[in-house]
């Protein structure tokens, strides 16, 4: 069966999806848009016949005035689709993914490079099998604190991407012999990414990611001069990834147990992070705590609500507490390496924050 699927096609698929009342997210003060972007120098090593590599975005910019606020879908309508019928198997309610909304800004104009520049620029990447849509809250919640965040869908190893034009790529089932090459491949996708973007920002930027996304992050540190420093919330790092050496500031934030004694990975790129670093363990989180899921199980009623094989996936911990988190400390983090910060959230445990323990 092809990867590219008719629009049309799809809708009909998932036309039996339930509609309930609109499910709001979140109210953030910040103007979403979405692009597709084209590097024609490249051909996308995974699509079945050659064609350039292309990428989807969103990106998500602060609003400095008073904006008109409008609920806008979480996901388009093939997409959300899609994740309804794939997370179905997980048990959450059918119909979830498509009642989603978030309260935005409505854009005004484009941007232009002096109001972007007062706003740091910074990449997103997601893990493997996920859509940047997942990713939605915790980017704006970023962008809020006065940062111009852009995520990325990396086409066949997201498990949906839907174009513009109406052409769907579904994710391919890659095997352990491929994540190196889908590593490399985001690395140069991010690249791309910030290519297109220097024309609004200064040619300094920063980079926080999840699980694949956060080793391409680490990959990209000592090839780019422009990425000055990198967050990996969670994700195992793979050659080459593991041998970069850097003296940018490194976060590697791993989910509760996950830390240097049990990711042999992050114990062999440790001795490689020449310059300041942080280890942190984020207690009573799973996996895909670092995405916006927990928030998105607050709104069904909680954790304690869904099943078992969800809590493991996702953890215990309330959505805006995670939102709160997270922003909190990549935030501090963005505000040291791109604003002169002190970086001061990071020298000990935090009252304020219990569940965070600095391991190194």
């Amino acid at each position: 069966m092809t990867l590219i699927i008719s629009k049309l096609l799809l809708f009909l698929l998932f036309l039996d999806v339930s509609q309930t009342s609109s499910i709001i997210l979140g109210n953030f003060s910040v103007t979403v848009r979405t692009a597709e972007l084209v590097d024609m120098s490249r051909l996308d090593p995974f699509a079945p016949t050659p064609k350039p590599r292309a990428v989807m975005i969103s990106l998500f910019h602060p609003s400095s005035h008073h904006c008109n606020i409008n609920s806008t879908p979480y996901m388009p309508l093939i997409t959300s689709s899609f994740e309804d019928s794939k997370y179905a198997a997980y048990g959450l309610p059918n119909g979830t993914f498509s009642n989603l909304t978030l309260e935005l800004c409505s854009p005004r104009g484009s941007l232009s490079p002096q109001y972007s520049e007062k706003f740091p620029l910074v990449l997103f990447s997601g893990a493997l099998g996920t859509s940047r849509y997942l990713y939605s809250a915790i980017a704006a919640t970023v962008s809020t604190i006065g940062y111009t965040v852009v995520t990325v869908d990396h086409p066949y190893d997201t498990d949906i991407v839907e174009f513009p034009s109406g052409d769907i790529v579904l994710g391919l089932n890659l095997s352990d012999a491929q994540i190196p090459l889908a590593v490399e491949t985001r690395v140069q996708d991010l690249r791309f990414v910030l290519d297109q973007l220097q024309s609004l920002h200064s040619c300094r930027a920063g980079a926080f990611a999840h699980s694949l996304g956060g080793a391409a992050v680490i990959g990209i540190l000592d090839i780019d001069p422009r990425i000055v420093g990198g967050i990996n919330l969670d994700g195992s790092v793979f050659d080459p990834a593991d041998q970069t050496d850097t003296n940018k500031p490194v976060v590697l934030f791993g989910h509760d147990g996950k830390n240097q004694s049990t990711d042999s990975t992050w114990a062999e790129l440790w001795p490689h992070l020449k310059g300041w670093k942080k280890e942190l363990e984020l207690l009573g989180s799973a996996h895909y705590t670092f995405s916006d899921f927990p928030l998105i199980a607050d709104k069904l009623g909680g954790v304690s609500m869904l099943p078992e094989v969800v809590k493991s996936l996702i953890g215990d911990l309330e959505g805006q507490r995670v939102m709160d988190i997270l922003g909190s400390y990549v935030g501090s983090f963005l505000d040291m390496v791109l604003k002169g910060g002190s970086g001061s959230l990071f020298n000990g445990n935090s009252t304020k924050y219990p569940e965070v323990v600095v391991i190194e």
